[in-house]
């Protein structure tokens, strides 16, 4: 049987047309353009609006959100809340279809903190905490786990592969901090990497080089609340 080049022209015009019409169906109709759309859209609380980020945001001229197209055209939207030397505090929208509220959400990730030891304090100060001094010695490292949306650290997604990765530096030339990698499963961030130097030295390592923890580690580490004002930009913990 012979199929005429018009019949399959035909065909794959309207297989074309389905695809396009899907795609477009997962993406919001028109994307904001300015900070306040965003926030319209989004429904931020003032947490991520202070006048001090405004201010910066206006002086370098940008919006602080960054869309990722995932491969299924929904949308990864971080927004900056707080910004800092070397880190910054984020929040990630997944966004779905039309833009509608019911198709947008907040993510909440799972982190892991380092447990800063006694050793570690000022003795004229002892409620600061200066990573610098830590003391390495033989001592075991601990951590503990918490629940929470904000985000603080360098975040680099990768929209391909649906991944997050958050980088929080100890010290601003590097080398000592908390590597954590998120798989974006289920519409949900895991933690599939964990690495960790909470050491800050003179050897300046980068992540990769840091100790990787396996699940098996991460799975006996405490649950406990968020630290005292996370992702308040008013706390001074």
């Amino acid at each position: 049987m012979t199929i005429k080049p018009k019949i399959l022209n035909g065909f794959f015009l309207v297989v074309s047309l389905i695809l396009t019409a899907c795609d477009l169906a997962n993406t919001p109709d028109v994307l904001p353009t300015t900070r306040l759309e965003w926030r319209q859209l989004l429904k931020w609380d003032n947490t991520c609006d202070t006048e001090q980020l405004n201010k910066f945001l206006a002086g370098s001229q940008i919006t602080g959100v960054y869309v990722h197209k995932l491969s299924d055209s929904s949308l990864l939207v971080e927004v900056i809340c707080q910004v800092a030397s070397y880190n910054q505090g984020e929040i990630i929208y997944h966004v779905k279809n039309s833009g509608s509220e019911k198709n947008i959400k907040l993510l909440k990730f799972k982190q892991i903190r380092y447990i800063e030891p006694e050793t570690g304090a000022d003795e004229e100060n002892p409620d600061y905490f200066d990573p610098n001094i830590k003391s390495t010695g033989n001592s075991v490292d601990h951590f503990f786990i918490f629940s929470h949306q904000f985000l603080w650290g360098s975040l680099s997604i990768d929209p391909v592969k649906q991944t997050i990765i958050n980088t929080d530096l100890f010290s601003g030339a590097g080398g000592c901090g908390l590597y954590t990698k998120y798989k974006l499963q289920n519409d949900k961030p895991e933690i599939i990497a964990f690495r960790a130097e909470p050491h800050c030295t003179t050897k300046i390592q980068s992540p990769d080089e840091w100790k990787l923890y396996s699940k098996a580690d991460i799975s006996q580490w405490p649950v406990q609340t968020a630290p005292k004002g996370w992702g308040d930009p008013d706390s001074e913990d």
